[in-house]
């Protein structure tokens, strides 16, 4: 638990994040919606990809989201990062 989580999205970044970074966990998500999972279909509830959830301990961790530059401009980049914030 003491590296932080670095959540990005894309291929490349991941790929750079893991050459660059040394002192964070680097895992990289197809689509800045592609961090969860609908569990709950009649309520709409999701929850985190069981693949992230379970093969890296969250709980007391330090998360960073490194999504797209332009997230300050990018409504659906904000909401997305929101999302993934309320679920960790």
């Amino acid at each position: 638990l003491n590296k932080p989580l670095l959540i990005v999205e894309g291929e490349k970044k991941t790929f750079c994040a893991n050459i660059y970074n040394k002192g964070a966990i680097t895992v990289g998500v197809g689509g800045v919606n592609n961090f969860t999972t609908v569990y709950d279909k009649s309520s709409g509830e999701s929850q985190v990809i069981k693949e992230l959830d379970s093969l890296i301990p969250l709980k007391g961790r330090k998360v960073l989201i490194g999504y797209d530059n332009d997230i300050q401009i990018n409504e659906s980049i904000q909401k997305a990062e929101n999302g993934l914030v309320n679920l960790l």
